[in-house]
């Protein structure tokens, strides 16, 4: 808002918001009120408030530098100086008699006699009335927006030598005693400032508004209120230089400063910067080199100026710039893959980022893991940008760069969910599930050739659309549980090569209650045939189930589905071959309880009979039990935090391995 003063000039009044570094009276020659705010540059951006345009160079030079020899470079914080102003004063503007209205007297940090408009020791307003003003408060200041003369005598002489010769020369000059502090303190900060005033304010008047050497103040404010309590999430800063006159065409001077970010940056964040330039600088006079070191005990901006003098006739090269600093938590990357394991002796190996290892650089959206019966062997399929990428993992733990499965298989493109098994002789069978809803059947030879892949629902007759699958050998107890918005099953048979298939139809996010799903079963033999689909749905009471994952269990010849419903429970069913398959058992319920909602499951069979679950929740944790050889289960693990994974995940498929150890991918 702009007003116009009594005397004809015009008054900006402005609101500010920012944090209070100063809230006392400080003593000085004038009984104003000082505070000092430092600005919220955020807030003034959304309030349309340039701060580029807002700074000037004398912001930081307001006070005597602590050397001030540095009269032509300083770095400060970004702020705005505050004075209420005290009766009675004597000063240009006379003696002025006391408004009736102000009645704030004899405070005990003032001067004595001193009134005030109100008491700056409290707030008048908002819900922190009355309560005490104090440093770090975040506040918002309506006042008066002025700019204030550097207050500096024109003593050149004591300013020259000072700028030349330097700090020990002047006190020569002025024939100071080094023990005298005040009078000391006194002549140099005053030579200072009028360096300030010199350098910045060149040939104009201390008077004149574009006087690089005056500084913004709010004097007097109307109104302090506190508001909620914000930490300052940035940190700005004022970096001024200036190149020295010379009797070269060219003089250089060279600035360098360390920046450090605001304080209660989060583990794991990286230090980020925003630079404004502003009319202050002069243009082509300032080469600036900016290097960050983003994060550690060490984060910084370090800004190193190199300013020219320039002209026939030298003149000073000015330069002032804002840095505004913040810590920034990295986006984790969705889609990224991570690998991990669970050995024999129920240790959690750390997890590892398995799509670096294996060169994929985009994300990834769906992933499956399989693993051969009875060697170290591993081979994932991964799913980015509707293209299924492939790779195996060889006994000495090397992996293979990923391939292209879509091209090798002749896999249709758009590819959502791929489910996977590895068989005893080191072939692997996939089931791919396109956008459509149809699933696609492969095979990866031993020799690493590939099976064109052919249209597995319409040879098994099925018309629904497939949303998830889930497949397991016949011959081990290896699994795998591919995650996406629905699903399909694959489960084993207990014969050599065959392989059991359960497949569901595709379920919406939120689904209507008069969509059906059903829980289907089939099994290939090792001819390549495939038997007769078998519906689980009401048998097994899985009428709600969204995800599936199965596991065969070698030991005792027998199958675990392992399901999650549309009310997010955690459900099993376990059948041996030849028999009937008995009811799902409500883990939820039973040895599960407590647990947060499942979204995903994944399971893997071990050789000595345990069955190794993994449940993804819909908060993106993965929770861990076993299913002992006597049918009960273990209490419920965070996998997530055992083996270091990554928070916020999608995915998560399991196999198992010959020596008893359980393999885990996640995309998270």
């Amino acid at each position: 808002m702009i007003h116009t003063t009594v005397n004809g000039r015009p008054l900006v009044i402005a609101e500010l918001r920012g944090w209070l570094t100063q809230a006392d009276e400080r003593g000085g020659a004038d009984p104003d009120w000082h505070f000092h705010l430092e600005l919220d540059t955020q807030w003034m951006r959304t309030a349309g408030i340039n701060p580029a345009l807002f700074c000037m160079p004398g912001d930081v030079f307001r006070d005597a530098a602590p050397d001030p020899t540095q009269a032509r470079r300083r770095t400060g914080d970004f702020g705005i100086h505050i004075e209420l102003d005290g009766w009675p004063r004597n000063d240009e503007r006379a003696h002025p008699a006391k408004p009736d209205d102000w009645q704030a007297t004899d405070l005990p940090s003032a001067k004595p006699g001193v009134t005030y408009a109100y008491d700056p020791r409290s707030y008048a307003a908002s819900a922190y009335a009355d309560t005490a003003v104090a440093v770090h408060h975040y506040v918002s200041i309506w006042g008066a927006l002025v700019t204030d003369d550097p207050h500096a005598a024109d003593r050149f002489v004591y300013t020259n030598e000072l700028l030349v010769n330097g700090l020990q020369a002047l006190r020569v000059m002025l024939d100071l005693d080094p023990l005298d502090r005040d009078k000391h303190v006194g002549w140099v900060n005053y030579a200072a400032k009028a360096a300030n005033a010199w350098i910045w304010g060149g040939d104009r008047a201390y008077a004149d508004p574009l006087n690089g050497a005056r500084w913004n103040e709010i004097h007097s404010p109307d109104s302090f209120e506190r508001l909620e309590d914000k930490a300052p999430d940035r940190k700005c800063y004022q970096v001024v230089g200036c190149a020295r006159r010379g009797p070269d065409d060219a003089e250089k001077t060279v600035y360098r400063t360390v920046l450090r970010g605001p304080e209660g940056a989060n583990p794991g964040s990286v230090l980020r910067y925003r630079r404004s330039t502003t009319r202050w600088t002069t243009p082509d006079a300032a080469q600036v080199s900016v290097t960050v070191r983003e994060s550690g005990p060490d984060a910084a901006v370090t800004v190193e100026v190199t300013l020219l003098s320039q002209g026939v006739v030298p003149k000073d090269a000015h330069y002032c710039e804002l840095f505004e600093l913040w810590w920034e938590t990295p986006v984790k990357h969705v889609g990224d893959t991570w690998i991990t394991t669970r050995d024999a002796n129920g240790d959690w190996v750390p997890a590892t980022d398995l799509g670096a290892a294996l060169g994929v650089t985009s994300v990834v959206t769906n992933a499956t893991v399989a693993g051969h019966p009875d060697r170290g062997e591993l081979q994932v399929a991964l799913i980015t940008n509707g293209q299924v990428l492939h790779a195996a993992r060889d006994t000495a733990g090397t992996w293979s760069p990923a391939g292209d499965m879509t091209g090798a298989a002749c896999l249709p493109l758009g590819i959502r969910a791929v489910a996977s098994a590895m068989l005893a002789d080191a072939s692997a069978q996939y089931v791919a599930l396109d956008a459509d809803g149809h699933a696609w059947h492969t095979v990866r030879r031993p020799d690493g050739s590939w099976q064109d892949a052919g249209d597995l629902t319409a040879a098994l007759g099925v018309t629904d659309p497939v949303a998830w699958a889930a497949l397991t050998p016949g011959t081990a107890g290896d699994d795998l549980d591919v995650t996406l918005e629905v699903f399909t099953a694959v489960q084993p048979v207990p014969a050599e090569d065959d392989v059991e298939v359960a497949r569901h139809p595709i379920v919406r996010p939120h689904p209507s209650p008069h969509v059906v799903s059903k829980v289907l079963h089939t099994v290939r033999r090792g001819d390549g045939s495939w038997d007769p689909v078998e519906d689980l749905t009401v048998t097994a009471g899985l009428a709600s189930t969204v995800r599936v994952a199965a596991a065969h269990n070698p030991n005792d010849q027998s199958t675990l589905l392992f399901a999650v419903g549309r009310d997010h429970r955690v459900r099993s069913v376990r059948w041996q071959a030849g028999q009937p398959v008995a009811r799902a058992l409500d883990l939820s319920s039973h040895y599960w309880t407590g647990a947060p909602d499942g979204a995903m499951p994944a399971v893997a069979a071990t050789p000595d009979g345990h069955i190794q679950a993994a449940v993804l929740t819909t908060a993106g944790q993965v929770l861990h039990g076993i299913l002992r050889p006597d049918g009960t289960w273990t209490p419920i693990g965070d996998a997530t935090g055992a083996a270091h994974l990554p928070a916020g995940a999608t995915c998560v498929a399991a196999t198992s391995s010959a020596e008893g150890s359980a393999n885990y991918v996640v995309i998270a």
